[in-house]
């Protein structure tokens, strides 16, 4: 028995029309991928399900660098020999890196799902300032 594929589109008597469905069916199936790594990120994080989140640029640049920020004690025990300025130093320099490409791969998914809107993109811009400034002040703190 063949199982049919949840990502193939059935071309049959009529690939015209499959033509001008597969944009709608490939958004579909992205979005599907998306609330399902949102759904795991909300459970993941302890949020629970049916709370309001707060979608700021200062919420969410928030809880971006504290989860970033909140792996340093453990980065911390992997690098016992640094001092205390160099291991935030380092740390800040190692997760603003990180923060930057979650960022430009966020802005690749937006602009493929065509939702990259100008306000979006001044919306996604604060989020990463705001969150680099986080990460500064946290490697200045030493």
């Amino acid at each position: 028995m063949r199982v049919p594929r949840m990502d193939a589109v059935n071309i049959g008597q009529n690939p015209e029309a499959a033509a001008e469905n597969a944009p709608s069916i490939v958004l579909e199936r992205a979005i599907m991928r998306i609330r399902a790594t949102v759904e795991q990120a909300r459970v993941e994080l302890g949020v629970p399900e049916g709370a309001e989140l707060d979608t700021s640029a200062e919420a969410t640049a928030g809880r971006i660098a504290d989860f970033a920020l909140g792996l340093y004690d453990k980065w911390r025990e992997n690098n016992a020999d640094l001092s205390e300025a160099d291991a935030r130093s380092n740390f800040a320099s190692l997760i603003g890196n990180a923060v930057t490409q979650g960022v430009n791969e966020a802005r690749e998914i937006l602009g493929a799902l065509q939702a990259l809107t100008p306000e979006v993109e001044q919306t996604v811009n604060a989020i990463a300032e705001l969150t680099q400034q986080r990460i500064e002040q946290f490697a200045a703190n030493a």
